[in-house]
């Protein structure tokens, strides 16, 4: 099986991302909370962006340790294996604290390697 290149990666990772932000986007926590469709969209998203970051090569991951990549992981890791207690709170923690300055890291980064080509 061909490998596949890290842009793609992280183009998986920033597309996760700007989904969670708009199915959250003019919700309240509660709102969120009471809206399966949405949470299950946002765990979802989560999934995604988790297993992509696992992916991305260490010499990346170096080059950028403003990314959470580690965290990204593990929060992938929770919600998949953890489902029956996801923990709301901070899934909307870390989408109202967090997720905007990740997409802008990641947005740097992605410009830089597109730009190596």
């Amino acid at each position: 099986m061909k490998e596949r290149p890290v842009l793609l990666y992280l183009l998986d990772m920033q597309n996760a991302i700007q989904r969670i932000l708009a199915y959250t986007e003019n919700l309240t926590y509660e709102q969120f909370c009471n809206n399966f469709m949405v949470v299950d969209a946002v765990i979802r998203n989560f999934e995604v962006l988790g297993e992509a970051a696992k992916h991305i090569p260490k010499n990346v991951k170096d080059f950028n340790t403003d990314v959470p990549w580690k965290n990204m992981y593990a929060m992938r890791n929770i919600v998949i294996h953890q489902y029956f207690g996801i923990d709301h709170e901070l899934i909307w923690d870390i989408i109202q604290n967090h997720l905007s300055q990740n997409l802008t890291d990641l947005n740097t980064l992605i410009n830089v390697l597109k730009n190596e080509k």
